[in-house]
């Protein structure tokens, strides 16, 4: 890794840190080259403004959720396994402290800044996540009726939000204790195979 890119990765790490424990509006690029141990002109040079600054470690998020997802489709695996697997992935994810506390962070910025909303999330639709690839896959391959694959990924992973994400972001967790978890997955799963037309076989 080139000396810049280890410079920049410095700054988004330490960037991403201050947010979380200040929020966007208390933290500043002084603190954040203090904190990046580099000089204010360095993080500048890297990055406009702080917008820019937190938009890039948002994008950063936005990734890790996207390849959370990500299992390849398999013709031989039970089917209803694999999607469990993917939703015991997106759970995971829900479950790290940084993800659950930079959550927080975006939120509260958004309600604040609609422009923001627009910049980062406006584009989402264009991405095609890991369960939207796998529910394409498994369309073509005749083992599920999946027309729209972005709408059925939006429902299961709106589903396991609600059930899992949302609670422990508001503080009220209610998917910690594992015979409750595999409750939600084993519920969510069912529902999305159901409305796909899934036979399971004898």
């Amino acid at each position: 890794m080139k000396l810049s890119e280890r410079k920049r990765l410095d700054i988004l790490n330490a960037a991403r840190t201050e947010f979380i424990r200040h929020g966007f509006a208390a933290t500043s690029m002084d603190a954040i080259a203090k904190a990046a141990a580099t000089s204010k002109r360095t993080v500048y040079n890297h990055f406009s403004c702080k917008d820019v600054l937190f938009e890039a470690i948002v994008a950063q998020m936005l990734e890790q959720v996207f390849s959370a997802s990500a299992l390849p489709f398999s013709s031989t695996e039970p089917l209803r396994e694999q999607l469990v697997s993917i939703a015991r992935q997106e759970i995971e994810l829900f479950e790290q402290e940084e993800v659950i506390a930079l959550s927080r962070v975006v939120l509260a910025h958004a309600m604040h800044d609609g422009s923001f909303t627009q910049k980062v999330f406006g584009s989402l639709g264009e991405y095609e996540t890991g369960i939207q690839a796998w529910l394409r896959a498994a369309h073509h391959a005749g083992v599920l009726r999946v027309e729209d694959p972005a709408m059925v990924s939006e429902q299961f992973i709106g589903m396991l939000k609600s059930f899992y994400f949302w609670p422990v972001i508001m503080g009220i967790p209610k998917g910690g204790k594992a015979p409750v978890k595999d409750k939600i997955i084993d519920s969510v799963v069912d529902m999305i195979l159901f409305s796909c037309g899934y036979q399971a076989k004898n």
